[in-house]
């Protein structure tokens, strides 16, 4: 929990302000009042987490960087209001284009 503490501000590092309305739909991202389409995002880096079993590995995606011509998002698992379910769904969507 000490090292989380400590890595607080690099998680903080390019996130929405907090309240900051996020949706992923059909038609894009929405960050706030702003949308961005799809084919228009680019996924930039994927941060995983590893998680074993004594039969397999999950892994878990922990934070998106994703940009387009002129903006970068950040969505980190762990800072957004159900991350882990929002980030997949951003990722599996973006993985569809």
């Amino acid at each position: 929990m000490a090292r989380w503490h400590a890595a607080l501000a690099q998680r903080n590092s390019g996130l929405a302000p907090v309240g900051t309305r996020l949706k992923i739909g059909a038609e894009g991202l929405t960050v706030g009042d702003g949308l961005l389409a799809l084919p228009s995002l680019r996924i930039d880096q994927v941060e995983l987490s590893e998680h074993r079993t004594r039969r397999m590995s999950i892994f878990l995606i922990e934070r998106l960087t994703l940009s387009t011509a002129s903006e970068v998002v950040v969505l980190d698992s762990a800072m957004i209001d159900r991350g882990r379910l929002f980030t997949g769904n951003v990722w599996r969507r973006l993985r569809a284009h």
